[in-house]
């Protein structure tokens, strides 16, 4: 799979599949395997598996792709959690299973080194008991074609990042726990902050929240 959304988020040429996994992953110690191998940018996941990260899986290194195969997506039982500093980083193709555990996707940078580059792409998120994704202190992330359902909190949460894309995105029955929660809530402080937005909600609580310039 290429990557073709540097228009988006900066940062996603180097994903050609040059330096793929050979075979695609099928278990969690072959996916580890992969996530630790810098000489790997992009790691094919096995389409209709499901893989059980026991938790959270923190990517910890730049570079790099995890992309499910089709015609399935695979499962991923668990979290993703992108680290302060990291950058180019892609998530494709999956389906994250939270499983009442926090967030299926959390892209956490601090405020002297905020994450950058980041995309996700034809994922399906589901039960996060916070948010589906999560992202604080980001340069530059990119929401694509991706479904999230059933997070008791927001299904898209974002606060103090700088660039934010969210385009043919469906979100349903997120925010259920408190009135006050919705299916995508932004707010930011940052002077050069942009956002765009396109997804259609279907929530029990509320739509769209959104602080913060446009």
């Amino acid at each position: 799979m290429a990557f073709t959304t540097g228009t988006d988020a900066n940062g996603f040429t180097t994903f050609s599949g040059t330096a793929s996994t050979p075979d695609p992953v099928t278990d969690l110690s072959e996916f580890n395997t992969a996530l630790a191998d810098s000489n790997v940018d992009v790691i094919n996941v096995q389409s209709g598996i499901t893989i059980n990260l026991s938790g959270t899986k923190t990517i910890s290194r730049d570079g790099v792709a995890i992309v499910g195969e089709s015609p399935t997506r695979p499962i991923f039982q668990g979290k993703f959690k992108i680290g302060a500093g990291r950058s180019n980083v892609a998530i494709a193709g999956i389906k994250v299973d939270a499983q009442n555990g926090n967030d299926g996707i959390a892209v956490e940078g601090i405020s002297t080194n905020p994450a950058k580059d980041v995309l996700v792409e034809d994922c399906e998120i589901i039960n996060g008991n916070n948010k589906g994704i999560a992202s604080k202190y980001v340069e530059r992330i990119t929401i694509k074609r991706c479904i999230i359902r059933g997070c008791k909190q927001d299904g898209i949460w974002q606060k103090l990042s700088s660039f934010m894309k969210i385009t043919e995105c469906v979100l349903y029955d997120n925010g259920t726990r408190l009135d006050k929660d919705h299916g995508c809530y932004t707010s930011s402080f940052n002077d050069d902050y942009e956002f765009s937005y396109n997804a259609s909600i279907f929530n029990k609580a509320n739509g769209l929240k959104h602080r913060g310039p446009s």
